[in-house]
């Protein structure tokens, strides 16, 4: 078998394990300071015993024993760390592939329900439509009542008076404006994206992938912002939109209030608080 052979067939450790054995080395790299230190002080137990002309036999030996212990440990961190950095380049390699596995995954499961979630805004667009056509219908007809009722009063007096009230139109109602903000402000839009992660590293930062490169030694690149492409309504435009959207609420106020200065000709007064007008 060859060396590269050998090397296709190795086994690929997870991130747990590389992890583990990055304790292990540092608990090495420990073990040759402290040897290192060893070896210092027995350097310096040795001088003095030298200089009170004793035998430092003894103490050479133990310190040949530590520095050459010590410098097999330091040559066997090497060689570790080395082995550690390849495996966990492997180990980020082998989670970046599986993760990018279940991303297209993912996505495509995410392609496939933007569709469903189209289907169903058309179906609840078609729903919204039918409920205001009958809103429209129910206060045309009120209005057919309110005149048959004025009229068979007039032309027979003696059946009693009219005194149906009326109706504010639909148009003008609180809860009508509100609704009608609502769907106006329910833009289909792609910029759904906070500001703050318009560049590329925060918006990954907290996926399962933003973790992988990071415990892989960090991206490869400067963080950049999000290409236009990428992000397709602009900051620019969402401002524009907003002015838009605020126009259009004074215009309908003051259609509103144009609206209610005729009330009193139409036999129509205006609403009591908490109640509807009386005709």
């Amino acid at each position: 078998m060859t060396a590269e052979k050998e090397q296709t067939t190795e086994r690929v450790y997870s991130l747990h394990e590389v992890e583990k054995q990055e304790q292990m080395l540092a608990k090495t790299r420990e073990r040759v300071t402290a040897l290192h230190a060893d070896v210092q002080r027995f350097t310096a137990e040795i001088a003095d015993v030298l200089a009170d002309g004793g035998d430092a036999t003894a103490l050479q030996a133990e310190r040949t024993e530590k520095r050459q212990l010590c410098e097999d440990l330091a040559a066997s961190a090497e060689v570790l760390q080395l082995r550690v950095r390849e495996r966990r380049e492997a180990a980020c390699y082998e989670e970046a592939r599986t993760r990018r596995i279940g991303i297209n995954r993912a996505f495509g499961s995410v392609r496939d329900q933007l569709g469903q979630d189209l289907k169903r805004l058309a179906k609840a667009a078609e729903e919204y439509l039918a409920r205001l056509a009958k809103l429209n219908d129910r206060y045309a007809q009120s209005i057919v009542l309110r005149v048959e009722d004025q009229e068979l009063a007039r032309r027979f007096p003696g059946a009693g008076v009219s005194n149906l009230p009326g109706l504010i139109r639909p148009a003008a109602l609180g809860d009508a404006l509100g609704t009608m903000r609502i769907v106006r402000e329910a833009m289909l839009s792609d910029a759904t994206l906070p500001t703050r992660d318009r560049r590329r590293r925060g918006l990954i930062k907290d996926t399962p992938g933003g973790r992988i490169i990071e415990a892989g030694g960090g991206f490869e690149r400067p963080d950049v912002a999000l290409s236009p492409d990428e992000l397709p309504a602009r900051p620019a435009e969402e401002e524009k939109q907003r002015d838009i959207l605020a126009a259009r609420e004074v215009l309908a106020e003051r259609k509103r209030k144009d609206t209610e200065r005729f009330w009193p000709e139409i036999g129509v007064k205006r609403p009591v608080p908490g109640g509807a007008p009386r005709g």
